[in-house]
């Protein structure tokens, strides 16, 4: 194991609900209803993909940044809002333990907004490579993102932990060679390579066991 790769939202940071209320808003403005089951599926995607589930076609670039703004307004008043209460449980210890072992540390995620949430909670410099929504061109569950960033770490992907909370980061991952912990999510039993509730419940000697 030479390499910790994160997701950012419900992994990192407890940003999911805030992602949800404001897809909750855009779908309003679409007139559009969405199913609690829609929203989980949108986790761990890109705005175009979501937007393209929501009304049943692709959007150019133009709809989407129109359909954006109200989420968006939402979302960045979230995140001015932000603390270290909103770093999820075991975080930082884990960070620091995998610090201390010279492990390379990277973020994986699909938001645009990955960087702006990192320098709120002050975890930027934590990390060693971060990549975000405009990183690759195809979103999870497509592999690209996870592969940009071992490779950004130099670290072959067999040799990478990947922490998810949404199918389409586990599937990701596993597409790009890497062992997945599942994070927050039962739903993820069978899939990832094990499961936790949060980052307090797991230390790197239990990764080494368990994955």
């Amino acid at each position: 194991m030479h390499a910790l790769i994160f997701d950012l939202d419900g992994v990192i940071a407890d940003t999911v609900r805030a992602h949800d209320v404001g897809w909750l808003l855009v779908a309003e403005h679409l007139g559009v209803e969405l199913s609690p089951d829609m929203l989980e599926s949108f986790r761990g995607k890109r705005r175009g993909d979501i937007l393209r589930a929501m009304l049943g076609r692709v959007l150019t670039d133009s709809e989407i940044e129109s359909a954006m703004v109200v989420k968006e307004a939402h979302y960045d008043a979230f995140v001015a809002a932000m603390t270290d209460d909103h770093i999820l449980p075991g975080v930082l210890p884990l960070l620091d333990e995998a610090r201390a072992r010279r492990l390379g540390l990277g973020v994986a995620s699909s938001s645009m907004s990955a960087r702006p949430v990192l320098d709120k909670l002050g975890l930027s410099e934590r990390f060693d490579v971060i990549a975000d929504g405009a990183t690759v061109t195809r979103a999870k569950p497509y592999p690209d993102v996870f592969l940009w960033t071992a490779g950004a770490l130099r670290a072959k992907p067999m040799h990478c932990v990947v922490f998810e909370d949404a199918e389409a980061g586990v599937r990701a991952a596993h597409d790009a060679g890497m062992r997945v912990v599942g994070v927050g999510n039962p739903a993820l039993a069978g899939q990832a390579d094990t499961v936790v509730a949060d980052l307090a419940h797991i230390t790197l000697d239990d990764l080494l066991r368990v994955v």
